[in-house]
């Protein structure tokens, strides 16, 4: 374990690149949950970082030994260093700095999915990859456009989700959908089938689109199925995300 007082140290400032995005293919898991969430599924840890007096407590102490047996170096940080590392409003006392584990979708044809077409805000595709990992839904996809599933502010708005799902980034989201060998199915706003009136019991593609625009061109011609969410006509549309828990809990409504 080093104690580190000094900005000018190379973990503490790798810490603060991961944390800001800088280093691709890392990922900054900020405060106890997050760990947590992680250390259940025994995957490596590259750097462990905890506020020096807050070691002692319980549940600090349990995640600083499960990353010190996946291999993480240790990092002790003062109050001061951790607050320019932690990104949460009341800084945490623990991080790790983990790699996201590769998926490879031809081995997850066939289970449910959702895909997001340029779906941009992280707080929305934060909330859908929690939506999706409470619905039992297994894969999560995201096109070009859509915000990183592993950055800060989706992974705070996860709450963990990642680790509970199959999180693929991909340049092509058609290919993507081609491989999985299931039906896709995206919502529409008006025209469309009434999302209550499909059969979900079997699997899946679910495909969700930008805040603004909705689906692109490309992946709208690409749907084998389309549903409308009925509702008052007060306003045009819901939100993304809450569009997305509508569709998702009605499959799973449908399949107990």
């Amino acid at each position: 374990m080093k104690l580190v007082t000094s900005r000018e140290n190379p973990g503490f400032k790798q810490l603060r690149a991961v944390g800001q995005g800088k280093e691709r293919g890392l990922a900054l898991l900020d405060g106890i949950h997050l760990c947590e969430a992680w250390s259940q599924r025994d995957w490596p840890v590259m750097l462990c970082a905890f506020v020096e007096d807050a070691a002692p407590r319980a549940d600090v102490a349990a995640l600083i030994e499960a990353a010190r047996q996946a291999g993480a170096e240790l990092l002790a940080l003062s109050h001061t260093l951790m607050g320019q590392v932690s990104q949460l409003d009341s800084p945490a006392p623990i991080v790790y700095v983990v790699q996201p584990p590769p998926s490879d979708l031809a081995s997850l044809a066939g289970r449910d999915a959702i895909a997001l077409d340029g779906v941009q805000d992280p707080g929305n595709v934060g909330t859908m990859l929690r939506t999706a990992a409470a619905a039992g839904v297994q894969v999560a996809i995201a096109g070009p456009g859509t915000a990183g599933f592993w950055s800060p502010k989706v992974l705070r708005a996860g709450m963990g989700a990642q680790m509970a799902l199959d999180c693929v980034e991909v340049d092509d989201l058609g290919a993507a959908l081609d491989a999985l060998g299931l039906p896709v199915i995206g919502t529409v706003v008006r025209g469309a089938t009434s999302l209550y009136d499909f059969d979900l019991r079997r699997p899946r593609a679910w495909v969700f689109g930008n805040e603004g625009r909705g689906l692109s061109l490309r992946i709208d011609a690409r749907l084998d199925e389309r549903c409308t969410i009925p509702h008052s006509g007060a306003i045009e549309s819901l939100n993304v995300g809450a569009a997305a828990a509508v569709c998702l809990f009605e499959m799973q409504r449908q399949r107990r």
